[in-house]
């Protein structure tokens, strides 16, 4: 429930003091709302963006008409809203994606050109030196590959999975994984797991745990695989029960152990990263079938979404902490009581006694991107470059200090 306190006192002679004045904001308040690179794309150009670690990365590509302007322009944005760094490129580009930190950005150019790989580095340090006087720090191409697969496609081809890695850029094709290093192929996997869903990139920068850790997670149809990054050869194997196949996330924090965790039907299981044995295994909402997806933690529990409703699951030991019957659109983030998702243009916090609270949006025009927690806020960036922070739950009323004023 919403809270105002306020609290005056008038007194007589012309004395009117406040005392007490304490205002506590209720759960969905508004706190903030920031922009990302804010601007129209221009006329006939296309925008895609991928999330990172705290940042959001926005493309912006297109032949259209954009006032000096290349035809692909990328920026990097923190989740205030503030730019990290930008680069432009001279092709059309049809996809994006980005290692966790999104210092590595991978884009395919569109088949009616030159159908490139191409990654853009985030500056060096020194070169950050432009953002104290006011400039965005400036990227570059770090390299470009010529993928013959990627040049057969026709135009308007899906675009087949892809995800970066420091320096490196993992392509899915036909079902086998291929490696690009510094704009050189470095191997190809064959995964003999059917069509491949998704590729997952982990490496000691991203992954808040003791030693080192990399590697490359892919799911498929059929199972999930761990590659070796430096070769391709495979770690361990994890085979699917259901049909649909297996969704997967790997956390990069607050997890006691580098760990997988697979969603396959109605069982969450937590594998060690290592070699692919079972941490954990708990039964819970059934995945959906035609609309998969992947679980997502924060702060130490996993939001398991499924075809009937959400399940709040403790990554240490896979214990169920709550449940809600409720299906959940968007992304999410969760904490101990709720689950915070977009519902439509309605933000709304959800928990196993029914609703919180919904605030509605109506400003807001794009689909919810990412979903974090900060403090007692919770923010949800759009890809319309729009970012919004709202109370988390109801504030306690504060104390003001006594003033009078003659």
């Amino acid at each position: 429930m919403r809270r105002r306190t306020f609290l005056a006192t008038l007194a007589s002679g012309g004395l009117v003091a406040t005392a007490g004045c304490g205002y506590a904001y209720g759960g969905g308040d508004r706190r903030a709302t920031e922009s990302f690179g804010g601007g129209s794309s221009g006329f006939n150009r296309s925008t895609y963006h991928a999330t990172g670690i705290e940042r959001i990365a926005r493309v912006r590509t297109g032949d259209g008409f954009a006032p000096f302007s290349e035809p692909t322009e990328l920026g990097v944005f923190d989740l205030g809203g503030e730019p990290v760094w930008r680069a432009d490129h001279d092709a059309v580009t049809v996809a994006v994606a980005g290692d966790p930190l999104l210092e590595t950005i991978v884009a395919i150019e569109e088949a009616d050109t030159s159908a490139d790989l191409v990654a853009f580095t985030a500056p060096e340090a020194d070169d950050e030196a432009d953002a104290d006087r006011g400039e965005t720090p400036e990227g570059s191409v770090a390299w470009r590959a010529v993928i013959d697969e990627l040049g057969d496609r026709e135009g308007g081809a899906a675009v087949p999975p892809i995800t970066a890695g420091d320096a490196a850029a993992y392509l899915a094709l036909d079902g086998t994984i291929l490696a690009v290093h510094d704009g050189e192929e470095r191997w190809r996997a064959s995964t003999d797991i059917g069509q491949i869903g998704s590729i997952h990139v982990a490496d000691g920068r991203t992954v808040d745990v003791d030693g080192e850790i990399d590697g490359v997670v892919v799911s498929g149809e059929n199972a999930v695989v761990a590659l070796d990054p430096t070769d391709g050869s495979e770690r361990w194997r994890y085979g699917a029960t259901e049909p649909d196949g297996p969704t997967i996330e790997i956390p990069r924090e607050f997890v006691p152990d580098p760990q997988v965790h697979l969603h396959d039907g109605d069982r969450l299981i937590g594998l060690d990263w290592r070699d692919g044995s079972t941490n954990w295994e708990t039964e819970t909402v059934s995945a959906s079938s035609t609309n998969p997806r992947a679980p997502s933690t924060t702060e130490g529990l996993v939001a398991v979404v499924g075809s009937s409703g959400l399940a709040a699951v403790d990554a240490a030991d896979g214990t169920e902490r709550w449940r809600m019957d409720r299906r959940v659109g968007s992304p999410v983030a969760i904490d101990r009581e709720r689950v915070y998702w977009m519902d439509g243009s309605t933000a709304v916090a959800t928990g196993p006694d029914g609703t919180q609270w919904r605030r509605d949006l109506d400003d807001v025009s794009g689909r919810a991107l990412t979903a974090w927690l900060a403090g007692d806020r919770v923010g949800f960036a759009f890809d319309d470059s729009t970012i919004v922070l709202l109370q988390r739950e109801d504030e306690e009323p504060g104390v003001l200090p006594f003033s009078t004023r003659r």
